[in-house]
């Protein structure tokens, strides 16, 4: 992928966690929460976003269950790469997020932040790890092809 920063989402029926990679692709650094109100208020958002940061691609979280099979997130996470596609006219990349709400749930308990943005802040830093991995694999990929 050329260089140039990079969306990380973690759909969510109440809220969608965002992340933003440097322009290198090296970093991923948690930005905010969208409130999945409307898709018309979350296009809004992500426009206003993908504007002002040149975003080149997304990474859209991919939930799938331990087995690797789908669930009912996962159909509605394919409908919603379906209209960012449309809409965003970007790139948008499905990537594995098993775990990474897990994985946040520990960083959140272990940051001691209070109950009342516990939810959020779980969903920008699952966004943030969904990115990371995905920066991680690419850099590995580019690795082994050296």
């Amino acid at each position: 992928m050329q260089k140039g920063k990079i969306l990380g989402l973690d759909w969510g029926a109440k809220r969608i966690g965002v992340s933003i990679s440097d322009k290198n692709q090296q970093m991923a650094f948690g930005r905010t929460s969208i409130e999945n109100k409307s898709q018309d208020y979350v296009l809004e958002k992500l426009h206003e976003i993908i504007t002002k940061e040149d975003i080149i691609a997304i990474i859209l979280g991919y939930p799938l269950n331990m087995q690797a099979e789908k669930t009912k997130s996962t159909v509605k996470v394919e409908q919603f790469k379906a209209l960012l596609e449309k809409h965003l006219r970007i790139p948008v990349i499905l990537h594995d997020e098993r775990l990474t709400s897990v994985e946040s749930g520990s960083i959140i308990t272990s940051l001691n932040i209070k109950t009342k943005d516990k939810k959020k802040e779980t969903d920008i830093i699952a966004a943030s790890l969904i990115l990371k991995n995905y920066l991680d694999l690419q850099r590995e990929k580019t690795k082994g092809e050296k």
